[in-house]
């Protein structure tokens, strides 16, 4: 009988060692089934954001108007905006705006800054500073002189201002 039950407490003993076993298993299968949840939820979110950077960057956010704001100056809306150089129909996040002012200043003589403002989703605002003109000078012509000291245009009729 003593053998007997000594193989009962084996058996007993190999039973709960399976079962804790299977249970650690389990464990272990959870713990991996929750991993590559997650590891599958962030590869999708960085697929997401890929997907939406490059849309963002290719086709949507073109711009559809550009118009001028600002000061009264001797020139069309067109003719600034053809000198800023921005156009329609591209991305406005890839526009580049910093040379904008310097690029119509030095196209357009009475104009002396001008201030890119990006409205997203479509469009630009070209905010326009005039030349403030404080006097003109006699030379091959009638120079007119800014207040930087730029000769912005040359005339044979003197202006009273």
């Amino acid at each position: 009988m003593i053998t007997c039950v000594k193989q009962f407490q084996a058996f007993a003993k190999k039973l709960k060692s399976r079962k804790s076993n299977e249970l650690e298993n389990k464990a272990k299968q959870k713990h991996r089934k929750n991993g590559s949840k997650v590891l599958y939820y962030a590869a999708l979110i960085i697929i997401a954001i890929i997907v939406l950077v490059i849309c963002s960057l290719t086709v949507l956010f073109h711009i559809n108007n550009i118009y001028v704001t600002g000061d009264e100056v001797p020139y069309t809306q067109d003719e600034i905006v053809f000198a800023s150089g921005i156009e329609t129909d591209t991305n406005i996040i890839m526009e580049n705006t910093s040379d904008v002012s310097q690029r119509v200043a030095s196209a357009l003589p009475y104009i002396e800054s001008v201030e890119p403002i990006k409205h997203f989703p479509f469009e630009i605002e070209l905010k326009v500073t005039a030349s403030e003109i404080i006097g003109q000078a006699e030379g091959a012509g009638i120079l007119i002189i800014d207040r930087t000291g730029r000769c912005i245009d040359r005339t044979d009729v003197l202006t009273k201002n």
